[in-house]
């Protein structure tokens, strides 16, 4: 295991439908970073990611060969290995979509759910984690006087950073971002892009994107996917 690896797949094949969409990936990403994943539409950029989650077993009709170890604890885990399930996986592996999806409840509400989930009953506690979480996105000056107001009447480029407090709740090790900008304004995109500078100090992150002016901006690593391969292109 090299010192900063904290991702590492070997071999992976993925088919769905009997449709061969990756083929024969082996790569490792290191931790602490931002690395980026572009390429031409409908090449998989999405199911890739969710390979890291297993998000991908929700939908049924997929079939995954190879083995995918992710470093949690000080060791490399197999994340598809027996006695690791997936909502342990998810818990530390955190998913940020390309249109923000705050739920129809207050903002405050929205960020607590994952506790909730997770048995969480303490409200102290929880208030104390809502404004930690709202601060660390930049997003508390802008929503503290409203938190119990529905997330849905925020900005697009507010309800996207709502959406990542939420997913950082259960201080994951990891980020999927999937195109977490495209729905944005400019200014949205570019308080995103800063986060996601922040963030990196904290976990790793892995970065859909289409646009490569914000890949050269972010990201540590870049791989183009294409005819069923990564290769390293930055």
């Amino acid at each position: 295991m090299k010192k900063n690896e904290k991702i590492r797949m070997e071999n992976i094949c993925f088919s769905y439908k009997d449709q061969k969409i990756l083929e024969n990936i082996t790569v490792s990403f290191p931790e602490n970073s931002i690395v980026a994943v572009t390429g031409p539409s409908g090449t998989g950029k999405s199911t890739f990611l969710s390979l890291f989650n297993r998000l991908w077993e929700t939908l049924g009709e997929g079939r995954l060969h190879g083995k995918m170890f992710v470093r949690f604890g000080g060791r490399m885990v197999d994340i598809y290995g027996d006695g690791f399930s997936a909502a342990e996986l998810r818990r530390r592996v955190g998913m940020v979509f390309q249109a923000p999806n705050p739920l129809p409840m207050s903002i405050y509400k929205n960020i607590i759910f994952p506790l909730k989930l997770a048995g969480q009953r303490n409200n102290g506690e929880m208030v104390e984690k809502v404004e930690e979480m709202l601060m660390k996105v930049h997003l508390f000056d802008e929503v503290k006087d409203r938190l119990h107001s529905d997330a849905r009447i925020l900005s697009g480029g507010q309800q996207q950073r709502l959406c990542i407090a939420r997913t950082l709740m259960l201080d994951p090790e990891i980020l999927l971002l999937d195109e977490p900008t495209s729905s944005l304004d400019k200014n949205g995109s570019t308080r995103i892009e800063d986060l996601l500078l922040e963030l990196r100090s904290e976990r790793t992150l892995l970065l859909v994107s289409h646009y490569k002016d914000q890949i050269s901006r972010l990201a540590d690593k870049t791989y183009e996917l294409a005819g069923k391969c990564l290769m390293r292109i930055s």
